[in-house]
């Protein structure tokens, strides 16, 4: 079984170890030598499916190899692990009689996948290598509608379908039988080479984590092949529409539904910028081709060549432009489906990714501000982070590991802070080596180290035992600034709280409102005190104001976000008096949950009295904002919304239409580590977006709601015609002359 969690192991797809890949052969009689070990080094499959039933039949030919030294040739026995709804019809071995001695049940012991069927055979020989051939077949259904959950691409429950729907076979689906053996092995012994023939579907689009054979013959079967081993098998697709183009000899694809030529065609044109832009960066893509295909549920995973994605996410608003969508799963191809994660170390893959995409994306773009916003609110996400979750990054995708919060963001910003002490050429140079080095290999942050470390004189081992190994992160705050026109120095004093981090700390020096220099400065104990020259007064100092380190800030100085209210230690819900609409009420209960049990407490408009604001997060819906008490707050908050009888009013801008809503949050004038969050809508069609408000990141944020369904999503959704963050709270500690 894998180490790795049921959220890695979905969201990776053919990137980690399936869940067994090695067969247990063991004496059948008498004896008591060390049990022998054969690996599966080659799969060979045929699969023929009857999506209007439901249905896969297959013939799996295994290869396997002995992996002992030893050179017993008698009796042993090999377990498969095959899908419960599958059935073995058959099964032989080209150099051994089989028998078979009956099939169990059993659990995934990390109980994140459904219960699978271990079937026992007996081989009456124990060759030093044979292959086994598998007849089976069986109905595979899944309901994707049960694994749904509001707001959310990723769809972990769907391992094993075929219908009319779509047909998708994860790697951790149990389509194909897979022999057990234990997993104490080296990683190595877990890659084996496929093969895969389907036979076509009229109608139906399929993808496989594996090389498109195109030159095969015209005999109405689908053939890929792996261009190296692999340590897993997927194969998803249905009725789709392919529109294809060859750029920098790279076969792209989309395969989308029908009526979405617009969208397959502008999928193509966003592939080609992500080629164009990473393959000079990370070296040469790996495969033939790269394919973009729209699930029939939730999902947004990458596999080997291509990438499966939501259809909300296929849509003409065109949300896969934004990084984060398809130029993290593109550079899925090298980080983890071309370089393999080592499964006895931390995941690294999704932090380099995220590095790679989500932020330096935005310098890509020449976009200095939007690189330096996502990183302020990582760190400012993080900073609320409770200790017991503060787990070291390299730890992610193990047992008992930190969450996604750590492995994705705190790891985006260690690789930020790498390529900023490196400088960009080296860390470029450092991933170039490693997909060179480790192609089709597995790699630990160890080997990461080593990549870097060859194209820089700076000694790499600190940094990784700080900020992998390590847990936390420094509460960087500047204490006083003091200047000696005499000595033409400037005195700092800067604590990192109770930590004692080795930083190279960015600071900036104002000589005017407008006028600035950077410097670095060294700082390496709790507290310390730097000395720089500096030979004209200056007026500030400002501590990190790029965010270029991953840093703790003060709670009441993080941007106020919806999460300063739904996670303070309580909160109050005021409800408008009468009728309060379903989306108020979804809005409400996610609040209650964020908070936790018992210190949320919901009241009426009616009901509210002026000290029941004191002391507490406040989240006011609808039109509970009308409220004097609530109002006489607003104003003392420096709320910039002006509240009108009906719609609303931002600076200059008038929002009164149907379909309108705006949600902000205030830090509370009385006790600045508590938020006031307010939702209101226009009307009830207006709060289309209320099941996804947690996932935004601003301050204020106007929606506009559409009157007909969003494509893909079945529902009318909220566009965000207006979203501001300027309530951030940068601190520039004055000058005191001596």
């Amino acid at each position: 079984m894998s180490s790795l969690p049921h959220e890695v192991r979905h969201r990776l797809g053919s990137r980690l170890l399936p869940l067994v890949l090695f067969a247990v052969v063991m004496p059948a009689v008498g004896g008591c030598a060390t049990p022998l070990a054969m690996r599966a080094v080659h799969y060979d499959l045929r699969v023929r499916l009857d999506p209007s039933a439901n249905h896969l039949s297959g013939d799996a030919a295994v290869r396997l190899e002995r992996i002992d030294e030893g050179s017993r040739l008698g009796a042993a026995v090999v377990e498969l692990e095959l899908h419960p709804a599958l059935t073995v019809v058959a099964v032989d071995c080209d150099t051994a009689r089989v028998t078979r001695r009956g099939t169990r049940q059993v659990e995934d012991d990390e109980g994140d996948s459904p219960p699978f069927n271990i079937h026992t055979l007996v081989l009456h020989r124990a060759p030093h290598e044979c292959t086994m051939t598998v007849h089976y077949e069986g109905k595979l259904f899944q309901d994707p509608s049960a694994g749904e959950q509001r707001g959310k691409i990723h769809n972990f429950t769907m391992s094993a379908h075929v219908g009319t729907n779509g047909v998708y076979l994860s790697d951790s689906g149990r389509w194909y039988p897979a022999p057990v053996l234990p997993e104490d092995g080296p990683p190595e012994h877990y890659l084996a080479d496929f093969a895969l023939a389907v036979e076509s579907v009229p109608g139906m689009e399929l993808a496989a984590g594996l090389e498109r054979v195109l030159d095969g013959p015209a005999d109405g079967v689908l053939r890929w092949i792996s261009r190296r081993p692999l340590s897993g098998l997927v194969l998803t697709g249905g009725e789709r529409t392919r529109y294809s183009a060859d750029h920098r000899g790279i076969r792209l694809n989309a395969l989308v539904s029908s009526g979405k030529e617009d969208v397959g065609e502008d999928v193509i044109a966003c592939a080609r910028q992500c080629v164009d832009r990473y393959v000079p960066l990370v070296g040469p893509y790996p495969y033939a081709e790269f394919s973009v295909l729209e699930s029939f549920f939730s999902s947004g995973f990458a596999f080997p060549g291509f990438t499966q994605l939501a259809p909300v996410i296929l849509t003409s608003k065109k949300p896969y432009w934004r990084h984060g969508y398809l130029d993290h799963e593109f550079l899925h191809n090298w980080f983890g489906n071309g370089v393999y994660v080592d499964p006895h170390d931390g995941n690294w893959c999704e932090a380099l990714t995220s590095y790679c995409a989500n932020l330096f994306g935005f310098e890509l773009d020449n976009d200095p501000e939007g690189a330096r916003r996502l990183r302020r609110n990582k760190c400012h996400f993080l900073s609320g982070l409770k200790p017991e979750k503060d787990k070291p990054l390299g730890t992610f995708g193990l047992d008992d590991a930190v969450s996604r919060s750590i492995g994705y963001d705190k790891g985006c910003m260690v690789f930020h802070m790498l390529a900023y002490t490196i400088g960009q050429d080296a860390f470029w140079a450092g991933i170039q080596q490693l997909t060179t080095e480790f192609m089709g290999r597995y790699a630990n942050w160890d080997d990461l180290r080593t990549c870097f470390a060859a194209h820089t004189d700076y000694d790499l081992k600190p940094f990784f035992e700080q900020w992998v190994r390590g847990s936390g992160a420094p509460g960087l705050e500047l204490l006083s600034a003091e200047y000696d026109p005499a000595a033409k120095a400037l005195t700092l004093a800067i604590t990192q709280g109770e930590t004692t981090f080795t930083l190279d700390v960015p600071i900036r020096i104002y000589a005017s409102e407008t006028e600035f220099r950077d410097v670095v400065v060294t700082v390496s104990a709790a507290e310390e005190i730097v000395r720089l020259p500096v030979s004209d007064p200056p007026v500030c100092v400002e501590l990190d104001p790029d965010y270029h380190m991953f840093r703790k800030v003060p709670i009441e100085q993080t941007l106020p976000t919806s999460r300063l209210t739904r996670y303070g230690k309580k909160v109050l819900i005021i409800n408008p008096d009468g009728e309060v609409w379903e989306n108020y009420g979804l809005v409400a209960s996610d609040f209650e949950e964020g908070n936790g049990e018992g210190n949320a407490t919901t009241i009426s408009a009616a009901k509210l009295t002026a000290d029941a604001l004191a002391d507490t997060g406040i989240l006011i819906l609808g039109s509970a904002v009308h409220h004097p008490e609530i109002q006489e707050l607003l104003a003392r908050s420096n709320c910039p919304i002006t509240w009108l009888e009906r719609g609303f009013r931002v600076d200059d801008k008038l929002y009164d239409q149907h379909g309108q809503a705006v949600f902000v949050t205030m830090r509370h004038p009385d006790c600045p580590k508590r938020g006031i969050t307010v939702y209101c809508g226009n009307d009830e069609r207006s709060l289309a977006n209320a099941g996804i408000l947690g996932y935004y990141s601003n301050s204020l944020l106007v929606f506009g709601t559409s009157a007909k369904p969003v494509e893909g999503m079945g529902m009318s959704g909220a566009t965000t015609v207006l979203h501001r963050d300027d309530l951030e709270m940068r601190i520039r500690v004055p000058v005191v002359r001596r």
